[in-house]
């Protein structure tokens, strides 16, 4: 059962941001099945607004089908459509013609979570303070990683850290779109959506010692303000999602400073 829900979209040391999250800015509860978070690249406004479109669209389609329908396919026919949508502004502002945005996505389907993703806005599961599954970006490094040409710490320092390779685009070309099921959701667990942005100061080890067993709900979330807060370069934002198996159901909504 879905007991607490936490984001942050935040603009950071950027001009603009460039992040999406859906359900938007402190309309999410308790009830909501459909979570995206996407980071958007284009410049001149194109970024945000690919990321806009896409969380949109991918939500306003999935909302014609009944909930216990929604399968991977179906998602991916709800992506194909948010291209579709793209590929209509291009149309009418050409300038924005290299417009992109990646995608991460949660979908709660009974005890299930269908995961799917696109560039390197990256999904956790984590139980105990342990991940147990984390998605696998769609990026430079970690194809260098995967040939062996770095090591994991490498790449948390390369020049090319942030260059992706795939990502949701308005263009008619195949663009990887990876999914994966959790069908073992169990009390206390944790599904964690972040934005390359969250991860700049927040490394793995952190994330296990954030949602360890020995921290509240609450400090759960001013470490990630913490961690986050006029700390990076980027916008940053996420959704923490914390699942229990008890009746006691709590919607915690952003912390907004004065």
């Amino acid at each position: 059962m879905l007991d607490k829900i936490f984001y942050l979209n935040e603009q950071g040391s950027r001009a603009s941001n460039e992040d999406s999250i859906f359900p938007q800015r402190g309309e999410a509860t308790l009830e909501d099945r459909l979570f995206i978070v996407c980071d958007g690249v284009g410049g001149q406004n194109s970024g945000e607004i690919a990321s806009k479109i896409t969380s949109n669209a991918i939500a306003e389609y999935l909302k014609t089908i009944s909930y216990d329908k929604v399968t991977v396919k179906e998602i991916r026919m709800a992506i194909t459509h948010s291209r579709e949508v793209m590929q209509d502004f291009v149309i009418r502002n050409p300038k924005s013609k290299s417009m992109c945005t990646t995608l991460a996505l949660i979908y709660l389907a009974h005890d299930e979570a269908i995961i799917v993703w696109c560039g390197d806005s990256r999904i956790y599961h984590v139980r105990n303070g342990n991940v147990i599954w984390k998605s696998k970006d769609h990026s430079v490094v970690q194809q260098l990683v995967d040939e062996g040409e770095i090591t994991q710490e490498e790449a948390l320092i390369h020049p090319e850290r942030n260059i992706i390779i795939h990502c949701i685009r308005p263009v008619k070309s195949y663009i990887k779109i990876d999914n994966h099921l959790i069908d073992n959701i169990q009390p206390n667990d944790s599904l964690l959506i972040v934005t390359d942005g969250v991860l700049e100061n927040i490394n793995e080890n952190k994330i296990k010692e954030i949602l360890g067993p020995l921290q509240t709900e609450t400090d759960k979330e001013k470490l990630f303000q913490q961690y986050c807060e006029g700390k990076t370069s980027d916008n940053y934002s996420m959704y923490l999602l914390s699942f229990a198996d008890n009746k006691r159901n709590h919607l915690n909504l952003k912390y907004e400073p004065n």
